[in-house]
């Protein structure tokens, strides 16, 4: 049983995605974690306090590492913590025999032969375990994994079964299971990233990744308007020419007058902008004129004064009948 101190480190905190990412066992097995920081653990303790398996320990430390979040202490390297929380013997035999079974499944030597292929190595045998529990336990098909593991190979720098694994995972938990779902969800997810790397390329954001504010805001303006970069390019000069800056807030006011409007290409935008320009030009107009009005109406009239008059009637207020 072998031990290892963790270092729980705070600034990794504000990495959002990766806690996005964790499941409700992960985060229970980082706050174990926490609560005995300095003390050397094992991942068979952590799993039997919290009553999770030694695989979800694993995944767990893998995922938080990653991130930044789990610093260990010791001569190892971190990304081999993984590798060395080592299951009991006997589940080693167990999943091994299981897996041996599985493979006999013709579907499943095919799916294990794509994903070498999509990997780009020979997969070691906990690696291939990994990948055929999410045949027998999740219950998704052959085409379903490779399909998944496809995508996300095209859009990661760096794939690993476990972040696959933990990927499926989080889709099983959405409720998508079937492969026609899946390709629901690549599609649009693609989209996605294709628009946020336009928004990226508009805003000049490089070097960084994009804040959860500035993704809301380019998933509404993508996907619930349902606007192309052009139309949102429109607004975005639009907005610096009236505030010289880049204010998102000022963009989606313009954006969602233009929604509501029914505006459908920049044509219609722009046509958009003139008639709002005629209406707001009206309205100073007509308040302008109403303000003449008011001035008028409280300003004395001195058309009709006579001066003659008003000496002599200011001299009997004086001398009355003198």
């Amino acid at each position: 049983m072998t031990e290892y101190t963790f270092k729980v480190r705070l600034s990794g905190i504000s990495k959002l995605d990766c806690f996005k990412e964790a499941t409700k066992d992960e985060l229970k097995v980082l706050l174990a974690i926490a609560s005995v920081e300095g003390a050397s653990i094992t991942a068979e303790n952590i799993a039997k306090a919290l009553d999770v398996s030694i695989a979800r320990v694993k995944a767990a430390v893998a995922l938080f590492e990653e991130c930044g979040v789990l610093v260990g202490r010791g001569a190892l390297p971190l990304a081999k913590v993984e590798y060395e929380f080592e299951p009991d013997e006997k589940d080693i035999k167990k999943t091994s025999i299981e897996t041996s079974e599985a493979m006999r499944d013709g579907n499943l030597y095919d799916m294990n032969m794509d994903m070498e292929r999509i990997f780009e190595k020979t997969l070691a045998l906990r690696e291939t375990e990994r990948i055929t529990s999410l045949y027998s336990d999740k219950g998704l098909s052959p085409a379903y994994i490779v399909a998944l593991a496809e995508f996300l190979k095209s859009v990661k720098q760096t794939l690993t079964v476990e972040g696959m694994y933990r990927e499926a995972t989080r889709l099983v938990d959405k409720g998508i299971t079937k492969l026609e779902e899946l390709e629901i969800y690549i599609k649009e997810k693609s989209e996605e990233i294709a628009g946020e790397a336009e928004m990226r390329r508009l805003f000049g954001i490089y070097g960084r990744t994009v804040t959860p504010s500035e993704r809301k805001y380019f998933k509404r303006w993508l996907h619930e308007f349902a606007f192309g970069t052009v139309i949102i390019k429109e607004a975005y000069d639009i907005t610096v020419n009236a505030t010289s800056q880049r204010s998102l807030p000022y963009m989606d006011s313009i954006l969602t007058e233009w929604h509501s409007a029914g505006c459908k290409t920049v044509e219609e935008c722009r046509a958009r902008v003139e008639i709002k320009k005629h209406e707001n030009a009206k309205k100073v107009k007509n308040n302008s004129q109403k303000s003449r009005k008011t001035v008028e109406a409280e300003t004395p009239k001195y058309a009709d004064f006579n001066s003659e008059d008003a000496l002599m009637s200011a001299l009997e207020r004086s001398y009355g009948d003198e």
